[in-house]
């Protein structure tokens, strides 16, 4: 025992750091409570590595570089997922003359983004409830859109079936107005033979999903250069959601739930729903897909089937791992925060569910989660 506790303390410090490359977040913690040259460690700009890599896994990493370390990011994420104890306040916002389609969250620049099929979309100021920017939609009735800090996508039924781009005021001297979005001349993406059904973003690609069938994968662009449309996916079905998480693309076509390769195209795995028995494309296009970042959980919605997770690590051929919610309704929306899961029903329900009261300590996911949180 003696030797064994003498071997640990004279590891050189590279090698006690390609050990630590193996532990968890919880299991670094406790090594870095083992002593003060652990502790040491498991602060330095090493570690700090592992800790933005344990970030990256769970969260979309912040446009801007942080000015505190990885660790502590991901402490005040981990502490901010108990600060909601089922409690929160209410607003509505009216301004749309028809149904309210999509929308689209971006916290960092106080905005709410919202499509309609009134054929127009809104910018709306988080704080005051209030809209900065109305802007008549050039695809049609606006089925979907996605949004970052340095785009916004919309796509609908135009029959030119395209895709528009908006990207911020290019000058510092805008009028300060906080739409944050120059709402101007739109960029038109085209290429789609059907309506634009679904749209995600990550750091380098656009994605969309149309009811013909195709995935199709475009360049994010610049201000000086249009994106291009780099690749297209082929499916058997009509596309009804499309999810970038990972190193995977997640998409649902028809009754299926497919994950693709993000860098090759290349499908990982099938994951067959229902979708109920009817033939139309609303019911076709019930299923919506979530997953999370580390490649680990696929959420499944299908219409009349509520929503199922699966362990993308075991075989497609697999039963769900948790069933996580029944209902006859419909799942109209995903949105999934680590570890919070949402979900838009058709009977106007929202339901609210922590992703981790279905999985175990060890990584095991149990049957049985708690009921989810849910408003009208």
């Amino acid at each position: 025992m003696a030797a064994d506790e003498l071997l640990l303390k004279h590891l050189p410090r590279s090698v006690l750091h390609h050990v630590f490359d193996f532990l968890g977040p919880r299991d670094l913690c406790v090594a870095s409570a083992a002593c003060r040259r652990w502790n040491a460690l498991t602060h330095d700009a090493a570690s700090d590595q592992i800790w933005q890599a344990f970030y990256g896994q769970k969260w979309r990493p912040p446009a801007a570089s942080p000015t505190t370390s990885w660790q502590s990011l991901y402490s005040g994420k981990m502490q901010q997922r108990w600060s909601f104890a089922g409690r929160g306040t209410t607003d509505v916002m009216h301004g749309h003359g028809d149904a309210v389609r999509c929308l689209g969250l971006l916290p960092s620049c106080n905005l709410l983004v919202s499509g309609s099929r009134d054929r127009t979309v809104k910018l709306w100021d988080l704080s005051a409830g209030m809209v900065l920017a109305t802007k008549r939609s050039p695809v049609g009735s606006v089925r979907s859109l996605t949004v970052d800090e340095d785009l916004l996508v919309v796509g609908g039924t135009d029959p030119d079936y395209q895709l528009c781009v908006w990207r911020p005021h290019e000058s510092v001297s805008f009028p300060n107005d906080g739409a944050h979005f120059d709402m101007g001349r739109p960029i038109k993406l085209r290429g789609h033979t059907g309506p634009i059904s679904a749209l995600s973003l990550d750091t380098s690609t656009i994605y969309s999903g149309s009811w013909d069938y195709t995935v199709r994968m475009w360049t994010r662009g610049s201000h000086a250069q249009a994106p291009q449309c780099t690749a297209v996916l082929s499916f058997d079905d009509w596309v009804g959601s499309v999810c970038a998480r990972g190193s995977h693309l997640l998409v649902a076509a028809g009754r299926s739930a497919l994950v693709h390769d993000l860098h090759t195209g290349r499908c990982l795995g099938s994951y067959a729903g229902s979708g109920g028995a009817s033939s139309s494309p609303e019911h076709k296009l019930a299923a919506r897909v979530e997953g999370t970042r580390d490649g680990r959980l696929l959420f499944v919605s299908s219409h009349g089937d509520g929503l199922v997770a699966y362990d993308m690590r075991q075989s497609t051929a697999s039963a769900p791992v948790a069933h996580l919610w029944d209902h006859a309704a419909g799942i109209r929306a995903l949105a999934f925060e680590d570890p919070w899961i949402s979900a838009a029903v058709s009977d106007g329900t929202v339901m609210l569910l922590d992703q981790w009261l279905a999985a175990g300590e060890q990584g095991g996911l149990l049957l049985a989660p708690q009921p989810p949180m849910m408003t009208h």
